[in-house]
């Protein structure tokens, strides 16, 4: 009796070791992948914020990445100690309409011709100047593999990372601004 006790503890400790390891592996930030690049094509990796990260993976021809963009980034980007990854993932050129801020998402999706990684960075550049996202605390990157290895289905894939580097929210889809500002606070909470 006591040796099936000892053999059923010891595999319900592995179980919860093995849990707490998944655990980590899928709430953590994922590292560059091989092909984050910075803007003059350099190989990059994420730059993290003192207190939060929000790295948002977008398409700049994306109506939703425009919307975030235009009317949901420019209220957070000053919360201090808050870092905005804008990663263009996407091989596509073209820049999206955000629409107007109500009803929200109602833009136009404005998808060009397909690119390489000297056009994705131009595109984006471009992109950063029309949306005025010229912050110290907004960093610029390309991928040009990025929706396979950032296992991407909507554009945009929104991170929020703590401080210790744990993925607290992830957004398969864009957010309104409360909906930002809840996952903000949940990450510099945590």
């Amino acid at each position: 009796m006591r040796v099936r006790r000892t053999v059923w503890v010891a595999g319900l400790l592995a179980l919860f070791v093995l849990a707490g390891i998944l655990w980590q592996a899928f709430h953590r930030a994922p590292a560059a992948s091989g092909g984050l690049q910075s803007l003059n094509q350099k190989p990059a990796q994420l730059v993290y914020g003192q207190r939060a990260t929000i790295v948002m993976l977008m398409a700049t021809w994306c109506k939703y990445c425009a919307y975030d963009d235009r009317y949901v980034w420019p209220a957070l980007i000053h919360t201090p100690g808050v870092t905005l990854d804008i990663v263009n993932v996407s091989p596509y050129a073209g820049i999206g309409n955000p629409g107007p801020q109500t009803p929200p998402f109602s833009g136009q999706d404005e998808v060009g011709a397909r690119v390489g990684a000297a056009g994705m960075a131009a595109n984006l550049r471009r992109y950063l100047a029309v949306f005025h996202l010229q912050a110290t605390n907004i960093h610029p990157f390309i991928d040009p593999a990025g929706v396979s290895h950032w296992n991407i289905q909507y554009f945009p894939t929104i991170l929020f990372i703590n401080r210790q580097g744990q993925v607290v929210t992830r957004s398969n889809g864009a957010l309104t601004l409360p909906e930002a500002r809840r996952a903000l606070a949940r990450t510099l909470k945590s």
